[in-house]
């Protein structure tokens, strides 16, 4: 090969480049299922939560929260089929139909009806909801989700709305780092790596529920700003690594002995 042609093949090499990087862009964009849900005038999209189900046995498979638009994604969503739910406060849950996803799928604009707000008949239910709202923070009742059996504490929060585990186990909340985990409201001493190995230890029928906590009032610690996950465990757990110590005492007979 001549010097001559050395430039040209550069330049050939970087054109393909450029043309490429769109394409590998649309392939890690091309897993998400993506959305937009509206309401009334009165209508907050930030309180939505959408839950992503497999289609087959509803198991959950991720959640999250809507943007102030209205806008929700899931990406990096292998092909199956699903269902989505929509629930908010004020408004009455939503369920899709099946979806068939491959690559890249768009749901479109998805309205909420207003719930009815008369008075009814009080019905005793024992089995909580997955998840409820309540106006300081989102509560996953991990004791009545079937997709929790056989899973650890991180596992669960990784399908929590609002949650990302990175690939060096860092925590954050909506995009924040700096998030306090708590067990029955006393801080973890723990970060990092170290937390996250607590917490894969942590089965989760351990667990009654988990409280996420965006917005944390003045009475917490301002190391909790970035958000606070605080896990509560069910009566009867005690805090820490669950074990128990056996000690025996042999009592030999005691001789006397004097040096030589």
């Amino acid at each position: 090969m001549n010097r001559h042609s050395q430039p040209s093949m550069y330049w050939k090499l970087f054109i393909l480049c450029i043309l490429a990087w769109p394409a590998a862009l649309w392939a890690q964009e091309g897993s998400a299922i993506r959305g937009k849900v509206s309401g009334g005038a009165d209508f907050k999209p930030t309180d939505v939560i959408v839950q992503l189900l497999s289609a087959g046995d509803k198991k959950l498979v991720k959640m999250e929260y809507a943007d102030a638009q209205g806008n929700f994604a899931f990406t990096g969503i292998r092909e199956g089929r699903y269902q989505v739910a929509i629930q908010h406060m004020a408004y009455n849950r939503y369920l899709s139909p099946e979806i068939a996803h491959t690559t890249a799928t768009n749901l479109g604009e998805i309205r909420l009806e207003p719930a009815a707000r008369q008075l009814r008949e009080a019905n005793v239910v024992a089995q909580k909801p997955l998840v409820q709202q309540q106006y300081d923070k989102t509560v996953l009742n991990v004791s009545s989700a079937i997709s929790a059996a056989g899973s650890n504490a991180l596992e669960v929060l990784e399908k929590a709305p609002g949650i990302t585990v990175d690939q060096n186990d860092n925590i954050a909340m909506r995009g924040r780092q700096g998030v306090l985990v708590m067990i029955d409201g006393k801080q973890v001493p723990m970060s990092g790596q170290d937390l996250a190995a607590y917490l894969r230890s942590l089965n989760a029928a351990q667990i009654d529920r988990i409280d996420l906590i965006t917005n944390p009032s003045a009475r917490y610690d301002a190391a909790g700003n970035a958000g606070i996950i605080d896990i509560r465990l069910k009566k009867g757990r005690s805090n820490g690594t669950n074990g128990t110590v056996g000690l025996s005492l042999d009592r030999a007979p005691i001789r006397n002995s004097t040096p030589r």
